[in-house]
């Protein structure tokens, strides 16, 4: 539903995404180690608000399906699967993130994800 893929991706695209701008980073610490501690920080905490968001649809719909909303890619997952990467990057713990998880698994799993994978890209090295 609308409703649900805006619970999901308001707290991402709001909330996460933007603090991992590099000129917000430049701002928030003027080393890489400030900068890692800084971005992890906020994407553990943004995804601990989601993992919850998470859990209420699944609550209220019913659906166990392996996507954020169920049994269907929906952009809820489209904006959930890269941060899940950049707490990786970022070194952020993610690992009480059980549905976050298993979400991002699922995206990755389908042609989509694994088309959009960054070491899928042209420039990756």
């Amino acid at each position: 539903t609308v409703t649900g893929v805006q619970t999901c991706a308001l707290p991402i695209y709001s909330g996460i995404q933007p603090l991992q701008n590099i000129s917000v980073l430049a701002r928030a610490a003027s080393d890489d180690a400030g900068k890692r501690a800084w971005a992890a920080h906020w994407i553990g905490t943004g995804l601990a608000a989601v993992e919850a968001r998470l859990a209420d649809v699944a609550r209220e719909t019913g659906s166990d399906g392996p996507f954020a909303l169920g049994t269907t890619v929906s952009a809820a997952d489209m904006f959930l699967a890269p941060q899940v990467f950049n707490a990786g990057r970022f070194g952020a713990d993610v690992s009480s993130l059980g549905r976050c998880r298993a979400v991002f698994d699922a995206v990755m799993a389908t042609p989509w994800g694994k088309a959009a994978a960054p070491d899928a890209q042209p420039d990756a090295k």
